[in-house]
């Protein structure tokens, strides 16, 4: 069995896509977000509660918290498509 520790949360997409940046141009104006498809480039927040305020706070339908793990040589994202649903679909 491998073992993997579990690194944070991030917030993929219907794309399976990660967030890697949100560009504000001034307090609550969001200009632009970036996305990524490796783990390694995305955005870690450090619980799901954080990562589950930063989607309500885009105001985007389709958002998904998904945890991030350790496996020691790669990192690994749960989309939750093994029976095991670890993500979390958040309203917009």
């Amino acid at each position: 069995m491998m073992n993997k520790r579990r690194v944070g949360y991030l917030i993929g997409n219907e794309s399976e896509e990660l967030l890697h940046r949100v560009v504000v141009n001034r307090p609550g104006v969001i200009m632009s977000l970036t996305w990524a498809i490796h783990p390694e480039l995305a955005k870690v927040y450090p619980s799901r509660c954080h990562a589950e305020r930063v989607v309500r706070s885009l105001d985007r339908s389709g958002l998904v918290v998904v945890p991030l793990y350790d496996e020691g040589h790669r990192w690994v994202v749960d989309w939750g498509d093994d029976g095991k649903d670890d993500s979390s679909r958040v309203a917009g």
